[in-house]
């Protein structure tokens, strides 16, 4: 099919919507269990309660320090719901359950250029990702990236096959927004995408540059996304002058090029690895379509959105997991046609595919096992196993990944979350600390450890990192979190707390994590630290 070719109706699939109802489900079912997830989440929970607090909507704050690593809208997107429902996790996590949904909607209009059955399986391979799932169940600006980066390349794609310049328009007023999540890089980003997609266009049409930078309307439509996206760089230089340069640097110059050995910390195929547990249950689905589909015509949109992504965030020094989920769309895009045609297959691809199932269906099924297994839960093991039976009979073998990812979040929420709650005591020692010393002018003094999240929790300015000496020589009142060994250092004090806190810097990886509540369930405490919670008495505090 020609990519001009018109589009379909937006009407959406019957079916489609029930997956989009079991994928809303899933997401928000405990969504408020969890304590504020450290590090990412904590930054974004704490600016948008100092927002509120400072009434400082266009300079975000963290921990009472102005945070302009990033610009704001994550934020903003936040606030709606937070005073709907409340300062709490459930309020703060709920826009990425949205902006998640949406996107998956998003994904398939994406590929009805096919046809209804490919736009059918593309959303719902996208919107099950194991990536897409975890980073909707916890506030941080990748979802909401996600959903306006995918968002603007749908208007593109819409407005370069029907030739209207409404859909360009609004393609760069979603570049605009896009940079207001996570910043100006990605005009470089979505420019390098289309950039390669010019390429391939002009290989099979022999379009020319200029032509085709008319024909997106190139020069009033930058105009519009500098606009949108840049007017908040302008605002907080103007008012923060060199702090708001060197944050900027840090942020972004530093992570992308500050490369001390290049060819080591290249790593040409971390982003390869990604995939493979990130878009479970259908990557290895995926790769089979990329690989079959790569000289397909009809996928150069797709191919540059995925090239584009993986050479940028290749080259970039920082890599992090959740840099590239905003490939998922195009990824997803492989996996659906995939799992849509793979009956019109010659014999020998058909075998490629079927053993793409088995091995995300085995990949899936080890770690619940395991998971089931250190648990003591194997006969949850076995019932699940079960169903398998019937989508064999009915021949459904596609949909086995599908009900081997929804089962593992299932006993992820149900069993596993509340599990590894016990172990994260923030929000009782937040709680306990703004109880006990209710004058939030009293700092938190944190030894060695960073708990981004007790800003949070206990209202009030954390300083983190610290040691043991340093916390000791302050005369003024305070509240240290310091190791139970060195609780009697503490004259003049009273305990508030002690108990086991996570050893690890921060506890975003999940597996990790419950590898040592499993451990701590049977009495093996070597993943956690004892430490104590301390008000420390003394002269006045002055802010």
């Amino acid at each position: 099919m020609d990519i001009t070719n018109k589009n379909r109706s937006l009407k959406i699939n019957k079916q489609f919507i029930a997956f989009l109802l079991l994928l809303t489900g899933i997401s928000i079912w405990n969504l408020g269990l969890n304590d504020i997830w450290m590090k990412n989440e904590a930054f974004y929970a704490e600016s948008v309660r100092e927002m509120l607090e400072l009434g400082s909507y266009i300079i975000p704050y963290y921990n009472y320090e102005p945070r302009l690593q990033k610009p704001p809208l994550t934020y903003w997107l936040i606030l709606p719901s937070v005073k709907l429902f409340g300062l709490n996790e459930f309020a703060i996590r709920l826009p990425m359950v949205i902006l998640g949904v949406l996107s998956a909607v998003f994904t398939y209009l994406l590929a009805r250029i096919f046809s209804e059955k490919v736009a059918f399986f593309s959303g719902i391979s996208f919107g099950f990702a194991s990536q897409i799932v975890a980073n909707m169940r916890y506030a941080s600006p990748e979802i909401p990236l996600l959903f306006f980066f995918t968002a603007s390349l749908y208007f593109f794609l819409k407005g370069y096959r029907e030739n209207k310049p409404l859909y360009f328009y609004l393609f760069y007023l979603f570049v605009g927004l896009t940079v207001l999540v996570k910043g100006f890089p990605y005009y470089i980003v979505i420019g390098f995408i289309l950039f390669l997609f010019f390429i391939l266009e002009r290989i099979t049409k022999n379009i020319g540059f200029l032509n085709f930078l008319q024909k997106i309307h190139f020069i009033p439509g930058v105009v519009l996304a500098i606009i949108v996206g840049g007017w908040w760089y302008l605002y907080v230089f103007l008012e923060q002058g060199n702090w708001f340069l060197k944050a900027v640097n840090k942020e972004t110059f530093h992570r992308a090029f500050n490369y001390h050995d290049f060819l080591k910390e290249l790593r040409p195929f971390f982003y390869l690895w990604v995939l493979v547990w990130a878009f479970l249950p259908y990557s290895f689905v995926s790769f089979v379509g990329i690989l079959k589909l790569l000289k397909d015509k009809r996928f150069y949109f797709f191919l540059s959105w995925l090239l584009g992504m993986y050479i940028v965030f290749t080259l970039s020094r920082w890599k992090i997991p959740n840099y590239f989920i905003q490939a998922f769309p195009a990824i997803a895009v492989f996996a659906g046609y995939t799992l849509a045609e793979y009956k019109n297959f010659s014999k020998l691809w058909k075998y490629i595919f079927y053993l793409s199932l088995l091995s995300a269906t085995l990949f899936i099924f080890a770690y619940l096992f395991y998971g089931l297994y250190q648990l003591e839960m194997i006969f949850v093991f076995v019932l699940i196993l079960l169903p398998i039976l019937l989508l064999l009979l009915q021949k459904k073998s596609i949909y086995i990944p599908l009900y081997a990812a929804v089962c593992f979040y299932i006993v992820l929420v149900a069993y596993i979350s509340p599990l590894i709650e016990k172990y994260r005591p923030y929000k009782e020692i937040g709680n306990l600390i703004l109880s006990s010393v209710p004058d939030r002018t009293i700092p938190i003094f944190v030894e060695e450890k960073t708990l981004n999240n007790l800003t949070f929790y206990a209202k009030r300015k954390v300083y983190s990192g610290m040691n043991i000496e340093e916390i000791l020589k302050h005369k003024i009142p305070y509240v240290a979190v310091v190791y139970e060994k060195n609780r009697s250092l503490f004259e003049n004090s009273k305990i508030l707390w002690c108990g086991w806190i996570y050893k690890n810097k921060g506890d975003s990886r999940i597996l990790t994590l419950l590898k040592y509540v499993i451990k701590a369930e049977k009495g093996d405490f070597s993943g956690f630290d004892r430490m104590c919670v301390i008000f420390k008495r003394g002269e006045s505090w002055k802010k």
